[in-house]
């Protein structure tokens, strides 16, 4: 190989390596299943911990703040009461893979390691997740169990509940089942969709419904 011609390919060998290595995503070992439910939880939380502040007169938006405690339920299979039905999916043009809701469903009932979380800036304000198979048939109706929880855990403005997420099978979307509790005569549930982009998990929306 002529010296000039050498020369050439070394600094184009170079150019690829340092360009590989800079760039996101060009150079990653295969993600995981529990590798994209943890990022896919995570994404969630993060979401749901940041909360609007309202002008009290104008009802307009005037800043934020973090909601202190997020309970993480990860034991509780998705309540059908709380989950939008397919009219308001349709309604509100949901192109979520129908298969992820079927996931959804199949996989939240059976429970994940809260430990899979440990090591997170997120953990002191997670609650370790609660067995809710005693809650959820606790008399009162449906928001009896949201009630209970929140005179265990007094110090939470709310408190939320997560499912485990479902997963379309490329695993590119997912849906997490969120309930909000705000005492035994008021809760919101519904869906937080995700998606997959440039490496990373994030929120697209949420659908939901309100109880009063």
């Amino acid at each position: 190989m002529p010296r000039r011609t050498a020369i050439r390919f070394t600094a184009l060998m170079a150019c690829t390596c340092l360009y590989t290595a800079c760039v996101p995503g060009l150079h990653r070992e295969p993600r995981t299943p529990q590798q994209d439910e943890r990022d896919v939880l995570l994404a969630a939380i993060r979401s749901l911990e940041i909360e609007a502040e309202h002008d009290p007169v104008t009802d307009q938006v005037v800043g934020e703040h973090r909601v202190p405690v997020v309970l993480l339920a990860t034991t509780r299979s998705v309540d059908p009461a709380l989950m939008p039905g397919r009219e308001t999916l349709r309604r509100e043009r949901v192109r979520l893979p129908a298969e992820a809701l079927s996931d959804l469903v199949r996989r939240s009932a059976a429970p994940v390691p809260i430990v899979s979380l440990t090591g997170d800036s997120l953990r002191a304000r997670v609650i370790t997740a609660v067995q809710l198979d005693s809650l959820r048939n606790a008399p009162g109706g449906v928001n009896a169990p949201g009630h209970l929880l929140n005179l265990r855990y007094p110090q939470a403005r709310g408190v939320h509940l997560i499912s485990r997420p479902g997963f379309d099978p490329s695993r590119t979307h997912a849906a997490v089942s969120v309930g909000l509790w705000c005492g035994n005569q008021c809760g919101t549930g519904g869906l937080l969709l995700l998606d997959f982009h440039r490496g990373r998990w994030r929120v697209l929306r949420y659908v939901g419904m309100t109880i009063a």
